[in-house]
């Protein structure tokens, strides 16, 4: 279960973690894959839905979190770049070209959700979504 976050995790064990993950090409490559960060955020919304409203999150869960938000924490930020994968997402014209910031604001209101009563991304705009196939 929930095998795209566990790819992310550094340290979790011997086969699990993929430096080819989100976080791997974060930390290896200064960079962030929208290919990577959908199926990171997709599994981050599935602990939501398998662990609703007054459920406990499993320890290892929280750690898994913790440690893929440690390593999201950067001081630089000029120093990370966006992989070029447009055809991954839809633009809200109105926004023009998602940047690492737009991204990262996401990121950081996807992981908020895994500590509320919010389950739908649906009603924020941030730019840019996922382009269903």
């Amino acid at each position: 279960m929930f095998e795209n976050f566990n790819r992310n995790i550094t340290f979790l064990g011997e086969g699990i973690y993929d430096p080819n993950s989100f976080i791997g090409l974060w930390l290896d490559y200064c960079v962030w894959s929208d290919l990577e960060y959908w199926k990171l955020e997709k599994d981050l919304l599935s602990i939501n839905f398998h662990y609703p409203k007054n459920t406990p999150i499993p320890r290892n869960v929280l750690w898994g979190v913790m440690r893929i938000t440690q390593l999201m924490i950067v001081s630089d930020w000029d120093n990370f770049s966006i992989l070029k994968e447009h055809e991954l997402y839809t633009v809200d014209e109105d926004w023009g070209i998602p940047t690492i910031y737009d991204r990262y604001e996401r990121f950081k209101y996807v992981l908020g959700i895994l500590f509320t009563d919010e389950t739908d991304l649906d009603h924020i705009n941030f730019g840019y979504s996922f382009k269903a196939n």
